[in-house]
This record gives C-alpha cells, sequence and structure tokens, in this order.
C-alpha cells in the first residue's frame, strides 16, 4: 500500500537562486527515511510541513517572477516561520546523536539555504 505522505516524490523546485542552495527535497528525504523505520510523528509532521510548501510552490507554478515572489512571502514565508519555531522546540528535546537529532541539525545547518527561495521569485524552487 501507498503511503502518499511518503511515497509522494516532491516537486522539482530547488531553493535558492537558479536553484543553487540546499534544497527542501534533502532535509524532506532525511525525514522520510525516519518515518519508514516506524512511528516517528515528528519526522512525519515536518514531511507534511514541507508538503504544505510543494503544494503552495506547484500552485506558484507557471506564474511571473513578481507574483510567484508576492506568493512565497505571503504564504510561504509564514509557513516557513512556524517551521523555524518547531525546529527549535523538536531539537531541544531530541537526542542530538539519534537519527532524528542528525537530521533536523541537518535542518538547522542549512536552514539560510532553504529560505532563499522566499527573497528570489524566479524560476522553480524545492519549497
Amino acid at each position: 500500500m501507498m503511503n502518499l505522505l511518503v511515497d509522494t516524490p516532491p516537486s522539482s523546485i530547488a531553493a535558492g537562486s537558479g536553484g543553487r542552495g540546499r534544497p527542501y527535497h534533502h532535509a524532506r528525504r532525511k525525514l522520510v527515511e525516519i518515518t519508514r523505520t516506524g512511528t516517528a510523528p515528528i519526522a512525519e509532521d515536518g514531511v507534511k510541513r514541507i508538503g504544505e510548501l510543494y503544494r503552495i510552490e506547484a500552485e506558484l507554478r507557471g506564474l511571473d517572477a513578481d507574483t510567484r515572489l508576492a506568493g512565497r512571502q505571503a504564504r510561504s514565508a509564514p509557513l516557513v516561520a512556524d517551521m523555524r519555531t518547531w525546529l527549535t522546540h523538536h531539537r531541544a528535546r531530541v537526542a542530538g546523536k539519534s537519527p532524528l537529532g542528525e537530521a533536523l541539525a541537518y535542518i538547522v545547518k542549512y536552514w539560510d539555504g532553504l529560505c532563499v527561495f522566499l527573497t528570489d521569485g524566479r524560476g522553480r524552487r524545492s519549497a
């Protein structure tokens, strides 16, 4: 049976101008790997959060750069800010050497690159 949360491939949009930067699909993949090993509500929540960003990007696809940027700032930026709070909260509660702790540390390490798409409306992004 297909698990849509885990098995649905991410969109092909990459964070960062012109596809540069750390795409969300790397962060998502690390969380998905954890969900495949058993019950992992924090990782599942992270995958859902990234999935919502993909959904917004899919709706913005095909729009001009200014409209896409405005959509990202209005719709994605609040979700990204909330994800930062979520990330800070869970990193403080999860063992750093655990697979989940390492996945969260990866996301923190590349956070700035993950946020570049919020300042650039050009091209497709891996929100």
